[in-house]
């Protein structure tokens, strides 16, 4: 999560893959004009300073976008939107800290930079723990228990080992977490802001609000590992894998926004402490013990996947978080564009009217499920690629130079553009 560039800066510097990997990052990204350190003092001079104010965990979860990215540091937060630009290793690693505490992988990463100046003019306010929670409103008549909810809520996740419900809004965002003692069989959401649970038993329920942490890993079960392999060659370095959460269902409320086509990712962690996030191509159905899977390059010396076969029983993951939605009804047409594993969030955007571009240098005999259009480029992008193309609306995916070169392109055709 470097912040500075190396002496000569970036333009023709660039790491290989194996090594990006093992070192937090899959390249070094070329910045643009105007994006030196030198440019970055110069911009942060012009910044409106914020009234300073406490700023809780969950307030901090809420903004892990490149549109919002904010970041804790030595127990302040500070807005590093602006910064996503300048960042010499590109969103893709500066978002490894984004909406919680980073101060661990910064100090990991470069000790020696000296945030607090760096970023003095984004500062926000102090960091700090969460409120206590609100008490649960619910009723109960009988068996049947209805609990009211401040929030829209999109997905719910039982721990059946904790007795918790853990509520997710539309953006998947974790904003309420409730103990219920008593077993129950069924949960229905009967609107946006109520559930209803059928309890097992008849004997009294303690219900409690329980504080977040959004942070919170949970022990997960590798159930199978397919290597992808290609027409060229009998085997890959790439795979998919599934994983299995341990007494964990998953209900999804899909009559909210039924037309949205939504990506998820999840944030894999091994003993040792080294996280990654990987993209949700495919997950279990609603009111089932949670199951997902995730499409996963192997390095040979990279710090989590060189280890991966031999800590898969050590797993432990996040709950889903939100990367990227799309209304298929405003969108109808649009132009999902995946380099290498970057393919992975195109998967679930993809629908019957749009069309995928995926570039790879291993020609893989595998379809993915994309759904719509799937063109398979075994090259670099060129021009001539996108030259026809009727979609308004591109989103890509991929290693940080990959994506680059997209943005050329998009910029030449007028497009919008979305990165992932």
């Amino acid at each position: 999560m470097s912040l500075l560039p190396p002496v000569g800066g970036f333009s023709k510097r660039k790491l290989d893959a194996e090594t990006g990997e093992r070192n937090g990052t899959k390249y070094k990204v070329p910045l643009g004009p105007k994006k030196s350190i030198m440019d970055w003092h110069r911009h942060s001079q012009q910044a409106v300073k914020m009234k300073l104010r406490p700023i809780c965990y969950s307030e901090l979860a809420r903004h892990r976008s490149k549109d919002s990215l904010w970041m804790g540091l030595n127990g302040s937060v500070y807005d590093c939107t602006d910064y996503v630009s300048f960042h010499p290793g590109g969103y893709e690693e500066i978002s490894r800290g984004a909406g919680k505490d980073a101060t661990d992988l910064f100090n990991e990463v470069h000790s020696w930079v000296n945030a607090e100046t760096m970023l003095k003019p984004f500062l926000l306010g102090r960091l700090v723990d969460d409120p206590p929670p609100l008490k649960v409103n619910y009723t109960r008549d009988g068996n049947t228990l209805r609990i009211q909810l401040e929030l829209a809520c999109k997905y719910i996740f039982h721990d059946k080992r904790k007795a918790v419900l853990y509520l997710f809004t539309e953006k998947n965002y974790l904003y309420r977490a409730i103990k219920i003692s008593t077993e129950f069989e069924h949960l229905k959401y009967l609107s946006e802001t109520e559930i209803s649970l059928e309890l097992l038993e008849s004997e009294e329920t303690f219900i409690s609000a329980e504080t977040l942490n959004h942070e919170e890993k949970f022990p997960i079960v590798c159930t199978n590992c397919m290597n992808l392999k290609t027409q060229s060659n009998s085997k890959t370095n790439s795979f998919i894998y599934s994983f299995k959460f341990s007494n964990m269902v998953f209900y999804e409320n899909t009559e909210m926004n039924s037309s949205d086509k939504t990506t998820l990712h999840v944030i894999l962690k091994n003993s040792k402490g080294t996280e990654r996030p990987y993209t949700i191509i495919k997950n279990s159905k609603s009111g089932e013990p949670f199951e997902f899977d995730v499409f996963v390059k192997i390095y040979d010396n990279g710090a989590f996947t060189s280890k991966l076969t031999t800590s898969l029983e050590s797993l432990t993951c996040s709950l889903p978080r939100h990367t990227e939605t799309i209304d298929s009804r405003l969108n109808p047409n649009v132009l999902l564009i995946g380099g290498g594993t970057g393919l992975a969030p195109m998967i679930s955007l993809s629908s019957p009217s749009s069309t995928t571009y995926f570039y790879s240098s291993d020609d893989y005999d595998h379809d993915f499920s994309i759904q719509g259009v799937l063109k398979k480029f075994l090259k670099r992008p060129i021009a001539e690629d996108f030259s026809s193309t009727p979609a308004q609306k591109w989103f890509v995916s991929g290693p940080p130079m990959f994506c680059k070169s997209i943005e050329k392109f998009a910029i030449k055709f007028n497009k919008d553009l979305t990165f992932l």
